[in-house]
């Protein structure tokens, strides 16, 4: 049997760059049974994650550092550090960074 990680520390996770923002993995959707996931995104100075919908999931983007935009649905949004982002299911949204750096 698996032990279960307790502790993801800074740093650690898998990590992908995709082109203008990073996606690092903390907790996978296998970990968890698909009940959620927690990824980190560094997202470089004006890089715009494209509008698209999820289907089955709500996204929350927690601000770590920096400050992001986004547009959920009809309203636009601006976000700072310590602040979530709320993109509920169904809806199309998109964000990006709105300073000289961000990482959500």
């Amino acid at each position: 049997m698996e032990v279960q990680k307790l502790v993801v520390k800074p740093g650690e996770g898998r990590s992908v760059w995709l082109g203008g923002m990073g996606v690092v993995f903390k907790i996978s959707g296998a970990k968890t049974r698909g009940a959620f996931a927690v990824v980190e995104h560094p997202i470089d100075p004006g890089r715009l994650v494209l509008p698209h919908v999820h289907v089955h999931e709500d996204e929350y983007s927690y601000v770590l550092e920096g400050t992001i935009g986004a547009r959920v649905g009809d309203h636009e949004v601006v976000a700072g550090q310590g602040s979530y982002a709320i993109k509920p299911r169904g809806l199309m949204h998109s964000f990006w960074n709105a300073g000289p750096y961000a990482s959500v």
